[in-house]
């Protein structure tokens, strides 16, 4: 090794126990933050045990068997798994669930969630920092995407936990495609687009008008533009032509459902006025205690 490389091997070096250490901050956030889910004294409650677990369980149950998960009969009065936007076949859990088999249950269905986030958490740090973000910065900003009210909020909504923790990943995607237009690029975006579009909750829709300032920002900086159009088109492709089965039995489905006669105007009974909003306190002690009481045999 020659003095010229010596200097560059240090820096390496430096570099990985810096992003060590950093990941082992974050990792310990995260860990004491669910370390109730992940010791199993808890299960994360509502949704997630009520109805993505059931649905979970019967996508891994059917394949392990054999047999296609086309209509799912623990959802509601039965689901056809392809035409419901929430039928959990292309989502980590179902790969968790094929791979623990006869150890799969509410435990490993927490485990994988809580995991999402922390691999988003470890994503958006890697993305700030390719930003030239100073470490301290990243990792607080990646704990904040972990730990802050859109995450720890919604957690009960596994589709849109998985969603969520996707998009540093699309970020960061994108960003190579700006630097480094290609096919290799181009694929990787469109993988990672397809994999958000065919889990197309709430936030897969909002995602373009969040992302969109972001977006245009990296494009406008994009030295190869014509190379960059051709293979964002690409990567549209993509996500076209591997989502088109479910989003056409999405839409089939949707004609069938009560929801899609609603409006607007029906969800005004239900809202509450901005003011009060704003003048909401804290939860008192007792009603606390009632909302995040888990049942009986959940605990056990």
């Amino acid at each position: 090794m020659n003095k010229t490389t010596q200097p560059r091997h240090r820096h390496n070096r430096l570099v990985s126990s810096e992003a060590a250490i950093w990941f082992g901050t974050i990792f310990a956030a995260w860990f004491v933050a669910s370390a109730h889910w992940l010791l199993g004294r808890k299960f994360i409650p509502w949704d997630s045990f009520v109805a993505f677990f059931p649905q979970t369980a019967f996508v891994v149950g059917a394949i392990s068997r054999g047999e296609a998960p086309w209509w799912n009969p623990l959802a509601f009065g039965g689901m056809p798994v392809l035409g419901d936007p929430q039928g959990l076949i292309f989502i980590p859990h179902t790969v968790t669930g094929l791979l623990s088999q006869n150890y799969f249950g509410l435990w490993v269905f927490d485990i994988t969630t809580l995991a999402c986030v922390l691999a988003g958490g470890l994503g958006f740090f890697a993305y700030l920092r390719q930003h030239a973000a100073a470490a301290p910065l990243a990792a607080l900003g990646a704990i904040v995407f972990m730990l802050a009210g859109v995450a720890t909020s919604r957690l009960q909504h596994v589709p849109q936990i998985v969603s969520y923790s996707f998009l540093p990943l699309l970020l960061m995607s994108f960003r190579m495609v700006v630097q480094r237009p290609g096919l290799p690029t181009a694929a990787l975006l469109g993988l990672v687009g397809l994999c958000l579009t065919l889990n197309p909750n709430h936030l897969v829709f909002l995602t373009p008008f969040l992302l969109a300032p972001i977006l245009l920002f990296e494009l406008a900086k994009a030295p190869r533009r014509f190379a960059v159009a051709i293979a964002l088109s690409g990567a549209g492709l993509i996500v076209l032509a591997g989502s088109a089965p479910t989003v056409a039995a999405i839409f089939e489905t949707i004609g069938l459902s009560t929801r899609s006669t609603l409006v607007l105007q029906d969800s005004l009974p239900f809202s509450l006025p901005g003011f009060t909003v704003w003048s909401l306190g804290p939860v008192d002690e007792i009603a606390e205690a009632e909302i995040f009481r888990i049942p009986a045999w959940s605990d056990a």
